[in-house]
């Protein structure tokens, strides 16, 4: 392989995570500058939760989760799609990445009033000096067992609060 060794094999892999990372920020960037939200009319949410917990459900799977999802039928409202859909899939794929071997999932989504309420729990090992407050600061990581290895970037949980904000949220 004409010269390649460890670092050289490396070095594709860390070019694609540093991409998706300045991508990331660029994003939040973007959405924290503009601050206003250009709305859809008339989305679906219910079927947005759907199929994102749907689409990752065997990764719980894989991990022998027992699950309890809960999403309440035609939510409709005036949305950002894309933004949307992204904040149910940095929440739902984190919820999955960091889940404990047979643990649990329970998610929900209800509408009270105008207020709609997305709720995802899992069951996870965080450290006992996380500081649950930072766990939506970029860059934030309790413990070791959510550094680079699990392929965050730790701006998911920021984005997802952004699209949230952004929504009146």
């Amino acid at each position: 392989k004409n010269g390649a060794n460890e670092w050289t094999d490396n070095i594709v892999p860390q070019t694609k995570r540093m991409n998706e990372m300045v991508a990331d920020l660029l994003t939040l960037s973007r959405m924290e500058e503009v601050g206003e939200t250009a709305l859809d009319s008339s989305v679906n949410i219910s079927n947005i939760a759907r199929d994102t917990v749907d689409s990752l459900m065997e990764n719980f799977n894989s991990k022998n989760v027992t699950s309890n999802v809960s999403i309440a039928p035609d939510i409709v409202a005036n949305v950002n799609l894309s933004q949307i859909k992204q904040m149910f899939s940095l929440l739902t794929e984190n919820a999955a990445k960091y889940v404990t071997e047979g643990g649990e999932l329970r998610v929900s989504l209800i509408k009270s009033g105008r207020t709609i309420t997305y709720r995802i729990y899992n069951s996870a090992n965080i450290a006992e000096d996380a500081n649950l407050n930072r766990f939506f600061d970029r860059f934030y990581r309790s413990d070791d067992s959510r550094n680079s290895s699990t392929g965050g970037h730790g701006i998911g949980l920021s984005v997802a609060q952004r699209i949230a904000k952004n929504h009146c949220g």
